[in-house]
């Protein structure tokens, strides 16, 4: 880690540090962003304001503290940040080896010890979440995957495993995360092989309706109290860059503008899946179930879509199970819009053409 890499956390630090904040101002700046002061390290000004930077440093998070402190202080000249897979790798090679071990042998004596229960109230859950939420950032990829067994053998994993989490390069095979909020999560390059992610979030995507509605309350707020009530109407998604999700169950799952490059979605069930303007390029989609699957404005470029499923409307699927009949009706399958170039493979019989899809002579 060069100087360069360090300097935003030292701009960070001598602002909070300065006569511009106080010690109240930045206790107010730590409740607004969710960090207990009392778990913050320290009783100075400049020692609290070292540990609120590290905390949110260690959870990507410290784009948030900015647009924050230019709420309060709109003069002062705030840093740029870095994405917030760099910001945790910056601070994780900046922390002390002992500090980080022994966050990581506490957080594993203490993890062992909680799965073992036979049953999990608020409290258990909540105190696991709570040693996570610590530990994490300390946790190589191996450990992380212990992590991953244990949590999932005591059926915890959809409640500990949420939105923002560095999951990169970790195995999650076969876990069950249906209807779990993944908003924000990194999954660079993890194993997601017959998981369930069924109705999973994986974007926080804004309708283009209630971006209109919420930029329209912020000039009037902006108007009658000085500043928006909003300072960002962007969204927040997943990166799922490389990962492997062949045979993963994402029936419904919104990955509306998330990164899917270069990702293995071979067999996959992707069926009603919200997958507008995502990113597939280079994607595998062999043999995926895209039936009523929204595909608009999506990037395939270089993508294969070899013999992938897809839906023209009406009844899709129809099984019949003892003295139960099941029917399953899907909406046509949505490419408008969606950009191909010449490496992108297509099924056979399929005209891009016919499906409003756009060609991308540019690469």
């Amino acid at each position: 880690m060069n100087v360069d890499q360090l300097k935003y956390r030292r701009i960070l630090r001598r602002l909070l540090s300065s006569q511009s904040f106080n010690l109240t101002d930045v206790r107010s700046l730590a409740f607004d962003l969710g960090a207990a002061w009392d778990d913050l390290r320290g009783e100075t000004q400049n020692e609290k304001v070292q540990a609120l930077i590290q905390y949110l440093a260690l959870r990507g998070r410290l784009q948030e503290l900015v647009e924050v402190g230019k709420e309060e202080r709109p003069d002062l000249n705030w840093p740029h940040i870095p994405h917030a897979t760099q910001q945790i790798d910056d601070e994780k090679n900046n922390l002390p080896d002992r500090e980080r071990e022994a966050a990581l042998q506490k957080y594993l004596r203490d993890m062992a010890r909680l799965v073992e229960r036979k049953s999990h109230n608020a409290a258990s859950i909540a105190t696991v979440q709570a040693f996570t939420d610590a530990a994490w950032p300390f946790l190589d990829v191996r450990r992380k995957n212990i992590v991953v067994q244990l949590l999932d053998g005591a059926e915890l994993l959809n409640k500990i495993i949420h939105r923002k989490r560095d999951l990169r390069e970790v195995n999650l095979n076969d876990v069950d995360l249906g209807q779990t909020d993944l908003t924000g999560a990194m999954f660079g390059r993890a194993s997601l092989r017959n998981a369930d992610l069924s109705e999973a979030v994986f974007s926080d995507e804004l309708s283009s309706d209630v971006k209109l509605f919420l930029a329209s309350r912020n000039q009037i707020a902006q108007f009658v109290h000085g500043k928006p009530i909003l300072s960002d109407l962007g969204s927040v998604h997943a990166d799922l860059t490389e990962s492997d999700l062949s045979g993963a169950n994402l029936n419904l799952a919104r990955l509306s503008r998330v990164s899917l490059k270069e990702a293995n979605l071979r067999g996959s069930n992707l069926s009603k899946a919200d997958l507008s303007w995502a990113d597939l390029e280079q994607a595998k989609l062999i043999g995926s179930d895209l039936r009523g699957a929204d595909l608009s404005g999506a990037n395939l470029n270089g993508a294969n879509l070899s013999g992938i499923v897809l839906s023209q409307g009406g009844l899709g699927a129809f099984s019949l199970f003892g003295d139960d009949h099941e029917i399953e009706f899907f909406t046509k399958t949505v490419f408008t819009s969606a950009k191909y170039n010449a490496k992108t493979i297509l099924p056979k019989g399929f005209n891009p053409a016919d499906h409003g899809m756009i060609l991308d002579q540019s690469s």
